[in-house]
């Protein structure tokens, strides 16, 4: 019994050294902490009783602070941040700074740049950087195409049939696609695709509707992309802020269209299942008043057995989703009016995988 203990003492190091957190985040406008919001309102809009600079600057460091903490309490080794600063120095920085310099940041600014999109909002992955290998995908010319360092693997666009016409669809945040093996293994890849796809809002109802046809078909492009790697990986884990739930709002009944479903084809889809599940009055976002559940981590079958193990988990930060949304009553709120520290209005995710 003795040696038995001892045997076991001896493995865990080695046991807990393969295993690793995978994280999803969304952080409010995390780029507004980072610069002067009384000269750039969050929402271009002067506000009634401004702050003075010292005061606004004091509030941002603060927040800075929180937000650190926030991340540090997922324990994460990949985390995916979505509404990140468009600047990857800014990200990079933050995290020599509040995080110790443990993360590699995975930016997908490299499609970003010049191009006519978002540009507060944006999806950027954290990766210790002790512990793995990456391999990256971004927007690169044919001859810094390399075997590490491949081609951006997604279109600019897909192109519909919308009222008997042509459509492009652009993306409203590129997604960031990347490759990951533990430095203890360095033959295992796992394929993660981190997407951020269009928001539902929108400020009359011909707007609503297009939401939901251009949430639907960036949906369409990442599923596809899904399918196209599938016999080349055993472990996808594909994660974000997806902006839908599961079933139907009375504009998708109206279209006749479920865009997650698009991607994530429920307990029968062939690739990807969903690891966590939740209580009843549980979510990620609060929408008048109502949990839904909007922020996912999908993962390939490969990771109920095999190299890589995810066991499935309940949901586990219900009292901290509640903590942050607490003191939030709008639905904008503006730090330079309402003086709420808070990271987020969504509760976070994380799975744990077993290699």
């Amino acid at each position: 019994m003795v040696h038995r203990l001892l045997l076991i003492l001896l493995l865990l190091p080695q046991v807990m050294a393969d295993s690793f957190r995978v994280g999803l985040a969304n952080i409010y406008f995390m780029s507004a902490l980072f610069e002067n919001n009384l000269k750039n309102p969050i929402f271009n809009e002067k506000v009634k009783n401004p702050p003075s600079e010292e005061v606004e600057a004091e509030f941002d460091r603060l927040s800075q602070q929180m937000l650190a903490r926030y991340l540090r309490f997922l324990q994460s080794d990949i985390l995916v941040l979505c509404e990140v600063d468009s600047r990857p120095a800014v990200v990079e920085k933050f995290v020599q700074t509040h995080l110790d310099d443990r993360y590699a940041v995975v930016h997908n600014s490299p499609v970003v740049e010049d191009k006519k999109y978002y540009t507060t909002q944006q999806v950027a992955a954290l990766i210790d950087k002790s512990r793995f290998l990456i391999r990256r995908y971004e927007a690169l010319s044919d001859k810094e195409v390399t075997e590490e360092n491949r081609r951006y693997p997604f279109p600019g666009f897909k192109k519909i049939m919308l009222d008997g016409k042509e459509k492009n669809i652009y993306w409203s945040r590129f997604p960031t696609e990347f490759d990951v093996a533990l430095k203890t293994d360095p033959t295992h890849w796992y394929k993660v695709i981190a997407t951020y796809p269009k928001s539902k809002f929108a400020r009359n109802p011909e707007a609503a509707k297009m939401a939901r046809i251009t949430n639907r078909v960036q949906q369409e492009m990442i599923r596809e992309r899904v399918e196209a790697v599938a016999s080349e990986y055993e472990d996808i884990i594909v994660l974000g802020d997806m902006n839908d739930s599961a079933g139907m709002d009375e504009v998708e009944k109206e279209l006749n269209q479920d865009a997650l479903s698009v991607l994530y084809q429920g307990k029968k889809d062939p690739i990807l299942w969903n690891p966590v599940s939740y209580l009843p009055n549980q979510g990620t976002y609060i929408y008048q008043g109502v949990p839904e559940t909007i922020d996912f981590i999908f993962v390939s079958h490969g990771l109920k057995s095999g190299k890589g193990i995810t066991k499935p988990k309940v949901w586990e930060y219900d009292s901290v989703f509640r903590f942050f949304l607490r003191e939030i009553k709008r639905p904008n709120p503006d730090r330079l009016e309402n003086r709420e520290l808070f990271v987020s209005d969504h509760g976070p995710v994380t799975i744990d995988i077993r290699h």
